[in-house]
């Protein structure tokens, strides 16, 4: 995933920052950042600093949709995801976090 990225954005950098400790979890966000422009980000939490970090970087990569098949699998559920949200609320149904 790493050497996807480098291959696409030559010019482009991991920003890692800690974000709060909170109850001896580690919390982590991590930016692509490239010319100065964030691209993605991403959040994370762990019982290591190292692990939190990891963690965020390959969210924030991820959101890159670098790879074509990730693309199209995460394009499905959000449709899906998005004909639930309109069938529930067109019943009259709340759906938790709209």
């Amino acid at each position: 995933m790493l050497g996807k990225f480098r291959e696409k954005f030559p010019n482009g950098g991991l920003i890692s920052e800690l974000v709060k400790i909170d109850r001896h979890l580690y919390i982590v966000k991590a930016s692509v950042v490239v010319d100065g422009i964030t691209l993605s980000s991403g959040l994370a939490s762990a019982e290591t600093i190292e692990m939190a970090e990891d963690k965020a970087r390959i969210r924030a990569i991820d959101c890159l949709q670098l790879d074509a098949h990730r693309e199209a699998d995460l394009f499905e559920i959000a449709s899906t995801k998005y004909l639930q949200k309109e069938i529930f609320c067109r019943s009259g149904t709340t759906v938790a976090g709209s």
